[in-house]
């Protein structure tokens, strides 16, 4: 398990975890994915780059009627990069959230 990672560099694993999954991620998978133990705090980040629209949430239901919360990057984001550069959002896109990684888990 890696320690000491930045919030930047946090943000930028969840954001290429996701980008470069076939399919939606649930918090468990992003966690696992970024070999990190799902937590308060990660689950925090995870909606916060929702709210920044980096990822896109949706919700399913369980077979046995448990709901997941199931994440992809936000298709502004995957159109305007390329395979080769999978960067985080910049402030230059048009959608007017402020797209610093340092700003997601702050408060």
């Amino acid at each position: 398990m890696l320690r000491n990672r930045s919030i930047e560099a946090t943000v930028k694993a969840i954001y290429e975890a996701v980008y470069d999954s076939p399919a939606p991620m649930t918090r468990l998978e992003i966690c696992r994915a970024i070999q990190r133990q799902k937590t308060p705090h990660l689950i925090h980040v995870i909606e916060e780059m929702v709210r920044k629209g980096w990822l896109v949430r949706t919700q399913d239901v369980f077979h046995n009627g448990v709901v997941v919360y199931l994440y992809t990057a936000a298709e502004i984001h995957k159109q305007a990069q390329s395979p080769a550069r999978r960067d985080l959002p910049t402030d230059s896109h048009a959608d007017g959230h402020p797209s610093t990684p340092a700003q997601v888990g702050s408060r």
